[in-house]
C-alpha cells in the first residue's frame, strides 16, 4: 500500500522535473547562446567569408562594381585560395601561399552588375577546409542610372537572438532582390577585446555578409575600454584604448580604415569615426580632431559637383558646436561639422548609438536633409526616444534595420521590424526629398 506521504513525494518529484524541463525549453537556448557557445569558441576562432572593398595596390580609384574582397579565419596559419566565376562551375581562382590565420583575397576585373559565384579553401594539414559556395552582385558602374539597393543597421552587441533576428530580416531581402551593400553604424560587438563576441557576431551575419558587401563604421565599443577585458592573444598584441585591433585585423578596408569613402553608381558613401580617441570630429579633447575633418571637407569639395547623392555615416549623434580649423581654396575657415556637411552636400545622415529608431529633417544654410539614428540591430532596446519631440517619426522598443532602393533621383526608404513590417518610410523625387511634418 502506496502512503500519502510517499504519494506527496511523487508529485512533488513530478512537479520539480516539470519545472527543470519548462526551464530547459525556454532557457536553454539563451543558455546555450550566452555561455556555452562561448566556450565553444574560445576553441574555435575561426568565421566564413565575409565582403568588403579595399584599396587595390597601383591604381588611385576603387571601383566598387569591378573588384572585392572576400576575408575569412582559420585556426592555424594556411594558405588562401579563392575559386570564383560567374556560373557555379566558377572556372578561375587566386590563391595567396602565405600562410596566416587572417586571409583577404581581391578580386579585381569584374563586370558591373554581375552575379559573382565563389568559394574559400584552406587545404593545409588538419585545418584544410573547403567552404561552400557563396554569390553576390556587383554594384552598377559609375556614373549609372542603374538601381542600387542597399541596407543599414547597427548596434548589434549583446543579444545574440535579436541580431540573429536582425539579420535573417535582410538576408530574406537579399535572396530576392539583392543588397549591393550594407552598412553598419557602429557597435557590432560589446566588448572589442573579446575574441569570443566577434565570432558570434561572425556566425550570426555569415549567410548575409558573404553575399552582400558590409561597410562598417567604428562604434565606441570596438575599442578596449568598455569594461574588464583581458582577452589579448597572439594574434591581437596590440590590445589598447586608442587602437580597436580587432575590428581593424577582421576588415579590409579603403584607407586608413577609421574613416574612408567610397562609390556606388551615382551614390558616395562616405565613413567617419566619431570616437576619441581614434582620429576624430566627436571630441574636442582630440588633439587630431582637424585631421579627419579636413579630410571630409577634402572629400566632399572633390565630389560634390559630380555626385547625385551623398551619404554619411558615423556611430554618434554629433556635436555640433564643436569648431575645425579647415584650409579652403579661400583660405582658412572656422566650421562645424554641421556646416561641413551641408557646405558639401550632405544628402543624408544616418548613424547608431542609440538603440532605437528615430528620424528627423535637419535643415542648416538653406538644406533640408534626413537625420536618423538606427540602432536596433541587437543591442538591448531603448524604451524611449533619444531627440522626443524633434523627430518626425520615432519607433523605440523595436529592432529593425533600414532598406534603400536609389534610382537616379528618386529613394524610397522602408524601415522593416523583425517581423517584417514597415515601420517608416520616406522618399526622395529628382534629387529632392519629400519632407514630411
Amino acid at each position: 500500500m502506496i502512503s500519502i506521504k510517499h504519494i506527496s513525494f511523487l508529485l512533488i518529484k513530478k512537479i520539480f522535473l516539470g519545472i527543470i524541463f519548462i526551464i530547459l525549453i525556454f532557457l536553454g537556448p539563451a543558455f546555450v547562446q550566452t555561455i556555452g557557445f562561448n566556450d565553444y569558441w574560445l576553441a574555435d576562432n575561426t568565421h566564413g567569408p565575409i565582403l568588403t572593398w579595399s584599396d587595390i595596390p597601383g591604381q588611385a580609384f576603387l571601383n566598387t562594381s569591378t573588384s572585392i574582397t572576400i576575408s575569412w579565419e582559420t585556426n592555424e596559419p594556411t594558405t588562401s585560395l579563392v575559386e570564383f566565376g560567374t556560373t557555379q562551375d566558377l572556372g578561375q581562382q587566386i590563391s595567396d601561399p602565405t600562410k596566416v590565420k587572417f586571409h583577404n583575397i581581391t578580386l579585381t576585373g569584374l563586370q558591373p552588375n554581375t552575379r559573382y559565384y565563389y568559394r574559400v579553401s584552406t587545404l593545409e594539414g588538419p585545418y584544410g577546409e573547403i567552404s561552400k559556395i557563396y554569390s553576390f552582385i556587383t554594384p552598377p558602374s559609375t556614373p549609372s542610372n542603374e538601381r542600387v539597393h542597399f541596407a543599414i543597421y547597427g548596434d548589434t552587441r549583446d543579444p545574440i537572438n535579436a541580431l540573429q533576428a536582425v539579420a535573417n530580416g535582410m538576408y530574406s531581402i537579399n535572396q530576392a532582390d539583392p543588397y549591393n551593400f550594407i552598412v553598419h553604424v557602429g557597435d557590432i560587438v560589446g566588448h572589442g577585446g573579446n575574441r569570443v563576441e566577434w565570432n558570434q557576431f561572425f556566425k550570426r551575419v555569415e549567410h548575409l555578409h558573404a553575399s552582400a558587401p558590409i561597410v562598417p563604421v567604428i562604434g565606441n565599443h570596438e575599442f578596449y575600454r568598455e569594461g574588464n577585458e583581458d582577452y589579448a592573444d597572439e594574434d591581437f598584441p596590440e590590445l589598447n584604448s586608442s587602437n580597436p585591433e580587432h575590428y581593424l585585423k577582421y576588415f579590409n578596408l579603403p584607407g586608413n580604415e577609421k574613416y574612408y569613402s567610397l562609390d556606388f553608381a551615382n551614390i558616395h558613401y562616405i565613413i567617419l569615426d566619431s570616437n576619441n580617441p581614434g582620429g576624430t570630429f566627436y571630441r574636442k579633447t582630440d588633439p587630431d580632431k582637424n585631421a579627419q575633418a579636413q579630410w571630409l571637407y577634402d572629400d566632399l569639395r572633390a565630389h560634390n559637383s559630380t555626385t547625385g547623392w551623398i551619404f554619411v555615416s558615423f556611430h554618434h549623434p554629433f556635436i555640433e558646436s564643436t569648431i575645425y580649423n579647415i584650409t579652403t581654396p579661400e583660405g582658412p575657415r572656422n566650421l562645424t561639422i554641421s556646416q561641413i556637411f551641408h557646405e558639401g552636400g550632405v544628402d543624408g545622415i544616418f548613424i547608431g548609438h542609440v538603440h532605437t529608431y528615430e528620424r528627423q529633417w535637419h535643415n542648416d544654410s538653406g538644406t533640408t536633409i534626413p537625420y536618423v539614428i538606427t540602432g536596433g540591430g541587437g543591442a538591448s532596446i531603448d524604451k524611449h526616444p533619444h531627440w522626443g519631440n524633434l523627430s518626425v517619426a520615432a519607433v523605440p522598443n523595436t529592432f529593425q534595420f533600414m532598406d534603400f532602393s536609389v534610382m537616379g533621383g528618386n529613394i524610397d526608404v522602408n524601415i522593416y521590424d523583425i517581423n517584417g513590417n514597415i515601420i517608416d518610410s520616406f522618399h526622395a523625387r529628382n534629387y529632392k526629398w519629400e519632407v514630411d511634418a
